[in-house]
């Protein structure tokens, strides 16, 4: 037990050789408790791809090829005294399979079927067992060292009609089934949720998109100097998009807590729930006015995501949602010239609509809240120079 006087102390003063030794103070590293201490980690990437554009008729084209690659990742943990202590490493080859067939409806129409084959790479972070914090949630996350690529088939559909200089409208159908996608996981240590990382058997997603970008010559419609060069611009995009994941009663995973023997993958994953991450409807809305002579933009943003898993949930538990909700942010630029160097303001005003960051666990009709915090709004003004 220290005196009032020395815990009241700054850190600095605090682990000073007078109150260490007088007060018999022992500093211990706790980081060895919770992973490693340090970790170096790389990633090398051998690839080559060959292409063929094939034009079938005059409206009517083919482009299709492959992409090989050898890629080579690994994390090696470290002690404190850069001593090595594991070392996990992922080394694959793949050949990955494209093609995008193109129907020219009218000169400015068209209609693509695309088909490919894809994979991702677990990040270093969630290959290494180490502790860190992400601000943005404020939640600790600790990687799990025997996760593995995941491979995608991707299919979509799109028509995209041009209909003007930089305008647009699009309507898009996607279909993806993923092997082996990297989850979110969340574990319980000391009353705390932790979140960890482990690879779901199969999932499959599928949806469509609608997205529309218009401009209208605002000196034609309201006349006068100050609107003879100014333009206003809508862009709306929509998604919506379904996922579950698929698990049998013979499928495995390897969580963070087995060390390296294969679980039966229904202990951490149901068959059925949504990927984590992902919302059943995204709306992106942009109205703004810009000059087409001189740097000037006033932007208005609008984003509205639904209900989304952020973690399965642990031990069976129900998952953990996220309500991201409805956000405005405001966007505005304006340039000017200083002397002889071309100077530009920029103001931002985010999250107007005051949103809160809300995290969830939902079961026969009530709510537990396991994180919540006042995001709030936001305001930022900068200037910079161009010479």
């Amino acid at each position: 037990a220290l005196p009032g006087g020395v815990t009241q102390q700054r850190p600095d003063f605090l682990l000073s050789d007078f109150n260490v030794y007088t007060f018999n103070i022992l500093l211990q590293e706790t980081s060895g408790n919770f992973g490693a201490a340090v970790y170096d980690a790389g990633l090398k990437v051998h690839a080559g791809y060959l292409q063929a554009d094939i034009d079938i008729a005059d409206d009517l084209s083919l482009k299709a090829g492959f992409r090989y690659e050898d890629g080579n990742e690994f994390v090696r943990t470290l002690s404190l005294g850069r001593v090595p202590v594991s070392t996990t490493r992922i080394k694959e080859n793949y050949w990955l399979p494209a093609a995008t067939l193109t129907y020219d409806v009218a000169n400015n129409m068209q209609v693509r079927l695309a088909a490919s084959k894809t994979i991702a790479r677990p990040q270093f972070r969630e290959l290494a067992p180490q502790q860190y914090l992400d601000s943005e949630v404020d939640r600790t996350f600790f990687g799990n060292p025997f996760l593995t690529d995941s491979e995608l088939l991707n299919y979509d559909a799109r028509y995209e009609w041009y209909f003007g200089r930089d305008q647009r409208l699009s309507v898009a159908g996607f279909f993806k089934k993923i092997d082996r996608p990297i989850e979110t996981v969340a574990f319980q240590q000391g009353g705390t949720f932790f979140t960890t990382f482990a690879n779901a058997p199969e999932a499959i997603l599928y949806g469509g998109e609608f997205e529309v970008q218009k401009y209208f010559a605002l000196g034609d419609l309201l006349g006068g100097d100050f609107f003879a060069s100014r333009r206003a611009v809508v862009i709306a995009n929509y998604t919506y998009s379904e996922s579950e994941i698929r698990v049998g009663a013979g499928d495995t995973t390897i969580p963070v807590t087995s060390n390296g023997v294969p679980v039966p993958a229904t202990q951490i994953f149901r068959d059925g729930t949504p990927l984590t991450g992902q919302s059943k409807h995204l709306l992106n809305l942009q109205l703004g006015l810009e000059d087409e002579d001189s740097l000037s933009q006033q932007t208005i943003l609008v984003t509205y995501s639904s209900n989304r898993v952020t973690n399965r949930g642990p031990g069976n538990q129900p998952d953990l949602q996220e309500k991201p909700g409805l956000t405005i942010d405001f966007v505005a630029r304006q340039g000017f010239t200083l002397g002889k160097a071309e100077m530009e303001v920029k103001f931002e005003a985010r999250n107007l609509t005051n949103t809160d960051f809300e995290e969830f666990q939902a079961l026969n009709g009530s709510k537990i809240f396991n994180n919540f915090y006042q995001r709030g709004r936001s305001f930022s003004l900068g200037i910079s120079a161009m010479f």
